[in-house]
């Protein structure tokens, strides 16, 4: 009887792009995953959620959510899920000059380190930046300067998907970056460097999205729908969407990259594919 159970086990994560406050650009993506076949299907792709009479984006987006809660194990999301540390601290300030906390004392030999190759170095600003932002800078491959946490581009984003993570109480979320995503797995299969990042431009993204699912969709655990696969070519939130599930898989099977040494342990992280190649 266990036996017959686990044959038809299925596990799910699940992907949000968060598109700004007012939704529209808001997608969901939903993978499954079958244990025993070790197969991973795309099983929803939600494009555009917006409100309807006077239910909200956000309610559209969490009720479409419960429709698979059962099984979900974990949800990518494109936003920052914590505050940069001088948002969160309740101690006086003593100016990050001379704060002593773990996350601006790691801060500081980030800056200091950086120094030594950088001109001008200037001073980091602990209530809009966390230190993953700057450990993707300076120590992940590529040309990638990640917006601020709390910036002028993220902060509404981030206060989306806070609000949503109080409400969703059902599973886990976690932080992803696709653009980073996309870096990495794109190396992985196999395609070429100077083309991955140009993924979203609006002339070659197409193209490119394309030819990542085609690579994708050749791996032996892989199934994408005819429809999605159209859809997400179309649209580069729902392939976002899509990459933020499929990261939540990779880290549920601890195939993202760990903290480094050191790192502050109540710092926030964010989850991205093993460097591969």
């Amino acid at each position: 009887m266990k036996e017959r159970r686990k044959s038809f086990q299925v596990i799910k994560f699940a992907g949000l792009t968060l598109g700004g406050g007012k939704g529209r650009k808001t997608c969901m993506a939903v993978l499954e995953y079958y244990v025993k076949e070790k197969k991973l299907f795309l099983a929803e792709l939600y494009q555009g959620i917006e409100e309807e009479g006077r239910v909200s984006c956000d309610t559209q987006l969490i009720r479409k959510l419960e429709q698979h809660k059962q099984g979900l194990k974990l949800i990518g999301v494109d936003a920052p899920l914590k505050l940069p540390k001088c948002m969160r601290c309740r101690l006086k300030c003593p100016g990050h000059e001379k704060c002593t906390e773990e996350e601006i004392r790691w801060m500081w030999k980030w800056h200091r380190k950086r120094g030594k190759s950088k001109r001008p170095n200037k001073i980091f600003t602990p209530y809009t930046e966390r230190c993953v932002e700057q450990y993707i800078m300076s120590e992940v491959e590529g040309d990638f300067i990640p917006d601020h946490a709390f910036g002028a581009n993220r902060a509404p984003l981030a206060a989306r998907a806070m609000y949503l993570q109080r409400r969703i109480n059902f599973c886990k979320l976690t932080e992803v970056k696709p653009r980073l995503s996309v870096w990495r797995l794109g190396q992985t299969l196999g395609m070429r460097k100077s083309q991955i990042p140009l993924y979203k431009q609006v002339t070659k993204g197409e193209d490119i999205r394309s030819h990542f699912l085609e690579l994708w969709s050749e791996q032996e655990i892989s199934f994408i729908y005819h429809r999605d696969f159209k859809t997400m070519i179309k649209d580069g939130f729902a392939f976002e969407a899509f990459v933020c599930a499929y990261t939540a898989f990779l880290k549920h099977r601890g195939l993202c990259e760990e903290r480094p040494p050191g790192f502050p342990k109540s710092e926030a992280w964010i989850a991205f594919p093993e460097n591969l190649k």
